[in-house]
């Protein structure tokens, strides 16, 4: 998502350039099993939300949300197999969690 987003952002001459400041960002929450993943532009392309939304005297030219749309599917992907790998270490089998009413896996229907 974050190489789609680099090729789809406007482009000028000159530093700093949009696409160069697309990053992935990991936090935890305050219970450690929380986690969120930021992707977009780091500090030095704080003008990106203006150049994805638009303003009043700038029309919009979104990179973000197309390569949202674009990726989406891989992206889940990769985050139920790494679910279910963490659940695997865990001890945590897919036939207990399917007693449990849990459900499906990487391609499954449900988690």
């Amino acid at each position: 998502m974050r190489k789609t987003m680099s090729v789809l952002a406007p482009h000028e001459p000159g530093k700093p350039d949009l696409r160069d400041t697309m990053s992935i960002s990991l936090s935890r929450g305050q219970d450690r099993n929380e986690v969120a993943v930021a992707i977009g532009p780091t500090r030095a392309g704080f003008y990106g939300s203006f150049q994805e939304l638009g303003t009043k005297h700038h029309g919009a030219q979104p990179f973000a949300r197309p390569a949202f749309d674009r990726n989406i599917e891989a992206g889940l992907q990769i985050l139920a197999a790494s679910i279910w790998r963490e659940l695997a270490a865990r001890g945590i089998s897919r036939a207990a969690t399917s007693d449990a009413g849990i459900t499906g896996g990487p391609g499954g229907s449900t988690l």
